[in-house]
């Protein structure tokens, strides 16, 4: 029996596709509208502000990552690293790398903080708990950031700038992975992610991310982040929750775009989508499900399509061709990535050339990026469980999780997909 499909899925998939596009051109119409234009200039009276690290391992980059935390131009940071125990390589590491910061820039102030292993939240977590008690009580600002991202000298001062605002509860930023090698793990990992910054850069959807958030310390204590970091696993997210329930905003910076330099496997990429998704079906359902709604509609419409095509390749029968209709899709999907991807990389100049060298990779992996994105939506309502860096979590709630550690967690040499 033939199988008869009419042509509604052509207009669909037209109509989804112009969306689609208009979509990509309205964020990159936002991210100028975003784009802070004027700093305020270098003064010895800035308002000061605590930049708190949690470290894990040693990674080749760590130390030239270091290095560009301690040349920002801002004159009032104090700098505080977190480390779960002396037994961790990041330890020494941070150690002696501190002993020659103060032989060098004397006035930099920065101190290493030994947090202890805690079964009760993410380890990541306590490490910043550990930091932040440890942290300087006059500093009106505080600065989350990651040891995995390079940074230009103005960075900080981009990400304190619009917290002038007192209608804007945090600020953040977020990576951008740049595989050394375009791999096929690297680049899924890296298209994967660049999906990410519709979401970030949208009022309605934006978030917090821990590798680069900042928040005023009255705010801060206002939201309760502590209460709310007691027994959780997502540093950012939890953050993020607790600043909307004040009524305030998040406000994406584009100008702190960091760079994280990673080649991961296909392996690791499926490990770390699946860890992001599933932190943001806990913690940010609006993302999870505008996610879970719009990629598997993308897949599905494709899918349909290449049957249909199959089909009437194989037996000619002409009531096949309504559906082929389906593939229209393709093209905007191919249009939308080619544009967010030639006009982001303005905002990353300092690898804006290898970018665009790699747009066509990046172009075709987006069709995968979204069955990426479909089955790990899938995976997410089957299990709350995910394994990072070694410790498994399981998430109960956006306030509850059961961390089971064990006994010799093997501290990386690398460390591979932080966040």
């Amino acid at each position: 029996m033939d199988l008869v499909f009419t042509p509604i899925s052509f207009w669909l998939a037209l109509a989804f596709g112009i969306v689609m596009l208009a979509t990509a051109f309205l964020h990159t119409h936002r991210l100028e509208k975003l784009r802070c234009h004027e700093l305020s200039p270098v003064s010895k009276d800035m308002a000061s502000a605590s930049v708190i690290m949690a470290v894990k391992g040693v990674d080749s980059r760590l130390k030239a990552n270091l290095d560009t935390i301690f040349s920002q131009d801002h004159p009032n940071l104090e700098f505080v690293f977190c480390v779960e125990s002396e037994q961790d390589p990041a330890y020494l590491f941070v150690k002696q790398t501190l002993a020659e910061v103060a032989r060098r820039q004397p006035k930099i102030k920065a101190q290493l903080v030994v947090a202890g292993i805690c079964l009760e939240r993410s380890q990541k977590i306590t490490n910043l708990m550990a930091g932040l008690e440890r942290a300087g009580e006059n500093s009106k600002y505080l600065v989350f950031l990651d040891s995995d991202i390079h940074l230009d000298k103005q960075y900080v001062r981009h990400l304190l700038e619009p917290l002038k605002d007192l209608s804007i509860g945090a600020t953040t930023g977020y990576r951008w992975y740049q595989p050394d090698r375009p791999t096929f793990g690297g680049m899924l990992c890296s298209t994967w992610n660049a999906g990410v910054f519709l979401a970030i850069a949208d009022p309605v959807l934006s978030f917090t991310w821990g590798g680069t958030m900042a928040i005023a310390r009255e705010t801060f204590l206002r939201a309760g982040v502590l209460e709310a970091w007691q027994n959780t696993v997502s540093d950012d997210l939890s953050l993020t929750r607790a600043v909307r329930r004040l009524g305030l905003k998040i406000r994406y910076v584009p100008e702190c775009v960091p760079i994280t330099y990673e080649t991961p496997t296909l392996a690791e990429a499926l490990e770390f989508t699946s860890r992001q998704m599933l932190l943001a079906r806990v913690y940010h359902p609006l993302v999870w499900w505008t996610n879970a709604i719009i990629h598997p509609a993308i897949v599905g419409t494709l899918l349909y399509g290449f049957f249909n095509l199959a089909a009437w390749l194989v037996s000619g029968k002409e009531s096949y061709l309504a559906g082929v209709g389906g593939l229209v899709l393709l093209p905007f999907l191919f249009a939308s990535t080619y544009w967010l991807i030639t006009k982001g990389s303005k905002w990353m100049p300092d690898i804006s050339q290898s970018v665009l060298e790699r747009r066509w990779n990046y172009v075709l992996m987006a069709p995968i990026a979204s069955l990426l994105t479909t089955c790990n939506s899938v995976k997410n309502l089957l299990t709350r469980k995910m394994v990072w860096r070694n410790i498994e979590y399981e998430l109960i709630s956006p306030e509850r999780v059961i961390v089971t550690r064990p006994e010799n967690v093997a501290y990386r040499d690398a460390q591979s997909l932080r966040g």
